[in-house]
């Protein structure tokens, strides 16, 4: 019996790879560095529309509703949103 799988693991790894190659290897700002677009970074936590004056909104939410900020996504949408 053929491993499918393997064969279709394969065809998205390649389809996905070229759209994530110059994040995984680039060594040049903001790519190299953590944190918010507003001060030369990047982060997989928040879009690029976030910013530090957001993360201070969300950190209060969460604590009024006693939630862990940990592990957790968060997006804008657009401006005030």
């Amino acid at each position: 019996m053929k491993d499918t799988s393997s064969s279709f693991y394969k065809d998205y790894l390649e389809k996905l790879y070229p759209l994530v190659e110059r994040e995984i290897f680039e060594l040049e700002a903001p790519f190299s560095q953590l944190g918010f677009p507003e001060e030369g970074g990047v982060t997989g936590y928040f879009s690029p529309s976030m910013t530090s004056a957001d993360l201070t909104l969300i950190r209060e939410f969460f604590a009024e509703k006693k939630l862990s900020p940990l592990n957790t996504r968060a997006f804008k949408i657009s401006h005030g949103e």
